[in-house]
C-alpha cells in the first residue's frame, strides 16, 4: 500500500470538501448503499454510518484498482490514483480516472472509475451514501472489451434498467465495501474484462 502524508481539512463539515448532492433513488430499478442497504430495506443508524465511513474511504484514500480488460491482444490492466490525499481538499463531487486503448473500430479495450457521490433519498428518507447516480456512465468502476463479442464488468451503487441487455445483476464486496456488480459475459474467449479489488492509501 502506497504512504501518505498526514493532513488536516476542514472540508463542510460533512467529512468532504464539497456538499454531497441528494440523489432520490425511489423510482431507480436497484439501488445499494455503501453501507448494504438495499430497496426495499429500512437502514439502521450504523449502516448509514458504515456508508458515510465508506463513502470517505473511497473519496479520500483510494489509491488504485485490480482491473483489466483485454481483447484480441489489446488490453489495459490497472488503474493508480495518483492524486495524493491532501491534494484532494479542492476536489469536487466527482472525480474520473480512466485508461482506453483501441487498434479498430471493431477491437477495443478500457478501464474507468468515476467517483460520483450522492446522498441516497428514498421517498424523502436519508437512506446513506451511494456512488452511482442510475446511468452506465457514472458507475463507479468499469471494465469493456470489445471484439466479436463484448464482454464488459460495471461496479456501482445504483441502476436505472438501462444496461445492455443479457447483463446479471448480483451484490459484491471489494475490500469489504458493498456494491451492484452488472456482468455482461462473453461467448469469445478472447475478449474478458474484470474487476479484482481496491487499493488505498495508508499514512505514515
Amino acid at each position: 500500500m502506497p504512504l501518505a502524508s498526514p493532513f488536516k481539512a476542514l472540508g463542510k463539515g460533512n467529512g468532504f470538501p464539497f456538499c454531497v448532492n441528494q440523489l432520490d433513488v425511489s423510482d431507480l430499478d436497484d439501488w445499494l448503499t455503501l453501507g448494504g442497504v438495499r430497496k426495499g430495506d429500512d437502514p439502521t443508524d450504523m449502516e448509514i454510518a458504515d456508508s458515510h465511513r465508506n463513502a470517505m474511504k473511497l473519496f479520500w484514500n483510494l489509491s488504485g484498482i485490480d482491473i483489466s480488460a483485454s481483447s484480441y491482444g489489446v488490453s489495459v490492466d490497472g488503474l493508480e490514483i495518483e492524486t495524493e490525499p491532501r491534494l484532494r481538499v479542492c476536489a469536487g463531487s466527482s472525480d474520473e480516472y480512466s485508461v482506453d486503448k483501441s487498434e479498430t473500430d471493431t477491437v477495443s479495450a478500457s478501464i474507468a472509475c468515476t467517483i460520483y457521490l450522492y446522498r441516497y433519498f428514498e421517498d424523502g428518507i436519508f437512506v446513506g451514501y451511494g456512488i452511482g447516480g442510475g446511468f452506465p456512465l457514472e458507475s463507479f468502476l468499469v471494465a469493456d472489451a470489445l471484439g466479436m463479442d463484448r464482454e464488459a464488468t460495471w461496479i456501482t451503487n445504483a441502476l436505472n434498467g438501462i444496461y445492455p441487455v443479457g447483463s446479471v445483476v448480483t451484490e459484491t464486496t471489494l475490500n469489504d465495501i458493498p456494491f451492484l456488480k452488472v456482468r455482461l459475459e462473453a461467448s469469445d474467449s478472447n475478449v474478458s474484462a474484470g474487476i479484482n479489488g481496491l487499493g488505498f492509501y495508508t499514512y505514515e
